[in-house]
């Protein structure tokens, strides 16, 4: 009733007693301000305390109940301090707190100084908390494929998860339809429906393991709690949509392993590191959609823990990929091994996993007890693959402007960038899972089917990432190799020098015309003018200030419009004179065409006409 309530029924008592306010400093006053609801009237409260040895229905002390519901007692003698209690008559009816358990003594001080009122609240008594708590009703609709003789039972956190458990078995009253009343005093819980064993259990939608439910127990007002089975894992079909793209990709992957271990080029190296890589995604995927399997799972339940392990493994074999697709150099085989480490950390923080006993792990997978791990190892992962995907983007950049340094015509790396145009789709979907989820448990928005939804998404397009890269090993095997620059032993090249070999590689070019060759590359000019590819390219670059590519293509150019302007080629597309030019493809020749004329061909020609 607050402070307004403290001070009227403080001058109350003052009237009463007829005390002068000198006289009402020495009195201490005791008030329970405010009893639970379902106190029953005809009760008397009693203060019991150090002052009556404990004594819990002790007349003396028998408090004055008011009009307004709450109780009063006045102390005619002066104690300094006592420990205290409420009851309603005797020990079994002590106050309690606001579950029904037990409290502490409560402490009074005499204050010297000022006026000794006490107000207090009791939250409820001890046997009444119980009968007084609210009753939860469960009214559930199950699916049409429910046996109809079916006996539903819920099993949860209140009976230690027994799923044939007789005190909580659903009555039928309808016709899908089904009621539970649970007896009052039950805390907050989690719970799933069953009929009567663990084979048949609820489960999402698409018939894999569902999350515990989890039901809210507050106030004092009966609640009726509405459920529905979204089915049954037992009588769902063994292979849903996700579990089929799942299987297809792990057998795709089987093939294509198989193929790219028959392929004899250069980019056998490569391959294998790409064929590695497809074996542990398709072990993961396989691993994944198994755990999901309440059989497999009851067997193997530590399966639970394999597939997040190519969290650690894909970023650094895919970057080896790419390095050993695209290059002859050696690259620093002892920091490749340290970029491993954190896989070894997973391994490390698994191992108390997998020597739990059995059963152990099962129940307290059944009581989501894994879930920070999982979420740890999940943040983990996503933090350590977000640092891969901006080497890896670095790489597919570096690979780029090598290219440009060392063939004249346009390499197929465009599936690259689609490659890691799908990581970052699949990481930033990664990213939002964790977004919902924190918003889900700050807020306690119910967000756990997209949570569910864009982790399904995410191991969808994950596996199709490796299999995009193996169909190009496959159908284009010699993609690119970046060969392997060598070193010029005198880096002061004279200016005469420069100008010597300027004037050799103009004659080549024009002369010998050796940009028609449209797999030109700066190796094969370098031993045209005899020289090495590091002179060459330097003295492309300082003399002519272009790249290897822009320098041959503009050849390129001049001949195309050359050969374009003439009379017995009118009847030659653009596209068909271009490749006689030396261009390798459309892209090629509108990309350069564009760069070194400043418009496109169409319109370049339309203006000079």
């Amino acid at each position: 009733m607050g402070i307004k309530c403290t001070i009227l029924l403080s001058l109350l008592i003052v009237i009463q007693l007829g005390l002068t306010p000198l006289q009402s400093k020495a009195d201490i006053v005791i008030i329970a301000n405010s009893v639970p609801k379902y106190t029953p009237k005809e009760d008397t409260v009693f203060l019991a305390g150090t002052f009556n040895n404990w004594t819990a229905e002790d007349p003396q002390y028998m408090m004055n109940r008011q009009e307004d519901g709450s109780y009063i007692y006045i102390f005619k003698e002066n104690i300094k301090a006592f420990n205290y209690k409420f009851t309603r008559g005797g020990w079994h009816a002590v106050e309690g707190n606001s579950n029904g358990d037990h409290i502490d003594n409560r402490l009074f001080v005499f204050n010297e100084s000022g006026e000794n009122i006490v107000v207090n609240n009791i939250q409820s008594w001890v046997d009444l908390a119980i009968i007084a708590k609210p009753q939860i009703s469960i009214l559930l609709e199950v699916p049409e494929n429910t046996p109809h003789d079916a006996s539903l039972y819920l099993t949860g956190s209140f009976n230690e998860w027994d799923p044939k458990d007789d005190r909580y078995q659903f009555k039928k009253i309808f016709t899908q339809t089904y009621l539970l009343n649970l007896e009052p005093g039950l805390d907050t819980f989690q719970c799933k429906i069953t009929r009567g064993d663990w084979k048949s259990v609820e489960g999402r939608p698409n018939g894999k393991a569902c999350q515990n439910r989890k039901i809210e127990v507050g106030g004092h007002d009966d609640k009726e709690v509405k459920m529905k089975v979204e089915s049954w894992e037992d009588l769902s079909y063994p292979l849903n949509l996700y579990s089929l793209i799942m299987l297809f990709a792990v057998f795709q992957g089987i093939l294509l392993v198989i193929t790219l271990f028959s392929i004899q080029n250069n980019n056998r190296q490569a391959n294998l590191y790409l064929s590695t890589l497809i074996v542990l995604v398709s072990i993961s995927l396989f691993t994944k959609v198994a755990a999901y399997d309440r059989s497999i799972f009851q067997s193997f339940p530590k399966i639970l823990l394999i597939p997040e392990f190519i969290f650690f493994l894909y970023g650094p074999l895919f970057f080896r990929y790419i390095q050993k697709l695209t290059t002859f150099e050696k690259k620093n085989v002892t920091k490749f091994w340290l970029s491993f480490i954190p896989f070894l950390i997973f391994i490390l923080a698994n191992i108390p996993y997998f020597g739990m006993e059995h059963q152990t792990f099962i129940d307290r997978e059944v009581d989501s007890d894994f879930d920070f791990f999982f979420s740890l190892v999940g943040a983990a992962g996503l933090i350590y693959n977000l640092w891969y995907w901006v080497l890896i983007k670095n790489l597919i950049r570096y690979i780029g402007k090598r290219l440009d340094d060392n063939h004249s015509f346009e390499q197929n790396i465009t599936y690259l960038r689609t490659v890691l145009l799908l990581l970052s789709l699949c990481l930033g979907l990664w990213g939002m899972v964790y977004l919902f989820g924190i918003y889900d448990y700050l807020f306690q928005f119910e967000l756990t089917w997209i949570v569910e939804l864009l982790t399904d998404t995410v191991w969808i397009i994950f596996a199709s990432i490796n299999f995009i890269l193996g169909y190009f090993a496959i159908n284009q095997p010699e993609i690119f190799k970046i060969g392997e620059v060598e070193k010029y032993k005198d880096s002061n090249l004279s200016h005469s020098a420069i100008d010597e070999l300027k004037a050799s590689l103009i004659d080549t070019m024009q002369t010998d015309k050796a940009y028609l060759n449209s797999q030109l590359t700066l190796a094969e000019l370098s031993k045209m003018i005899h020289t090495n590819t590091h002179t060459l390219s330097r003295v492309i670059n300082e003399g002519f200030n272009k790249n290897f590519f822009d320098f041959v293509n503009e050849y390129r150019v001049n001949h195309f419009i050359e050969e374009v302007k003439k009379s017995e080629n009118s009847d030659q597309s653009f596209l068909a004179v271009a490749y006689a030019a030396g261009f390798n493809s459309k892209t090629s020749f509108n990309r350069a065409f564009k760069k070194i004329k400043g418009a496109t061909p169409r319109g370049y020609l339309q203006d000079y006409s």
